[in-house]
């Protein structure tokens, strides 16, 4: 669960659109070296036929990163493609 206190107050979504996998990952938003991977979910690619379908499923894939970590989506600063 997200608590202030201890978990860093910003994060960023990054997508990796790869001919396999999409990868999706929440990170904190320390910037450089300093980053760190907080939750991921791989997509296979192949299974993602249309483009509607495709971004839904990346945005599913977002949200749940931020759901399960207790992380509110006001908290996300950035997202890379």
């Amino acid at each position: 669960m997200y608590n202030d206190a201890i978990m860093p107050e910003r994060f960023a979504l990054g997508v990796d659109f790869g001919g396999t996998n999409v990868r999706v990952a929440l990170v904190t938003a320390r910037g450089g070296a300093r980053a760190a991977v907080v939750a991921k979910r791989s997509l296979e690619t192949r299974r993602l036929r249309r483009p509607a379908g495709f971004v839904a499923a990346v945005v599913s894939a977002a949200r749940a990163l931020l759901t399960e970590r207790g992380i509110p989506r006001s908290r996300v600063k950035g997202i890379g493609l």
